[in-house]
């Protein structure tokens, strides 16, 4: 995945260019990924589809179909392979799509549909399960949540982005505590960072997704605020 280093004093432009409109693409977008080469992927929930659209390109070059479900979430490995989300219903599955194959494989089986996905630098498969409140690593171990919501340190309640640290420091965006929860290797316990019951005070309302650049600094979509946040 994409990890940009900002100069310290970085800012962007108010104004946004969109890149993919109505009239291209349907239904809820419900994940963004951007690979090594700024090659764009999102899921489609009426298309039943993820869609690739290369750096540069004005329409989609290539999909990966779930149907008849709705994928949720997309992640492209270093190795090229796109991993797409298909567990609604009776799929209950995770596809697996090597580079320029049409044909899928089960790269895992879970419970229902996986919201987030994210694939670790031991090439370990993380599935953020938000109707079970968990996150999954590699099929059935639970890393994260106790699969009853909560909002103790052990608990969450419908987890949406994830993201995982060369160190394999887990961070999770724990959507309706409205907080980020970290989680240090082995640990079942997280430690708020952000939103509600964080030393930080900034008020977080349903964030949706997290990611770190390549400094180490938090970016995170805030959903029901209708903003970004960035550490600084």
């Amino acid at each position: 995945f994409n990890q940009p280093i900002f100069c310290p004093n970085a800012t962007w432009d108010p104004v946004g260019t969109v890149l993919i409109g109505s009239s291209t693409l349907s239904g809820s977008t419900l994940t963004a990924f951007v690979d090594t080469f700024d090659n764009l992927y999102v899921t489609s929930t009426d298309f039943q589809v993820a869609q690739l659209w290369a750096n540069g390109s004005t329409r989609s070059s290539r999909n990966f179909s779930t149907g008849p479900n709705a994928p949720s979430a997309v992640f492209v490995d270093t190795n090229g392979h796109v991993y797409v989300d298909n567990g609604e219903n009776s799929n209950r599955r995770v596809d697996k799509y090597a580079p320029n194959s049409t044909t899928p494989t089960p790269a895992m089986f879970v419970d229902g549909r996986c919201i987030f996905l994210f694939i670790d630098a031991s090439d370990n498969l993380y599935c953020s399960m938000a109707d079970f409140h968990r996150v999954n690593i590699n099929q059935t171990t639970v890393v994260a949540g106790t699969g009853t919501s909560g909002s103790a340190a052990q608990m969450l309640n419908g987890p949406r982005g994830i993201f995982v640290t060369s160190t394999l420091t887990l961070y999770v965006a724990d959507a309706f505590n409205d907080r980020i929860q970290m989680y240090q290797p082995g640990q079942r316990n997280g430690t708020t960072i952000i939103g509600n019951g964080s030393a930080v005070s900034l008020l977080l309302s349903r964030p949706v997704g997290i990611i770190l650049d390549g400094s180490g600094y938090l970016f995170i979509a805030d959903a029901w605020s209708h903003r970004i946040i960035g550490s600084g």
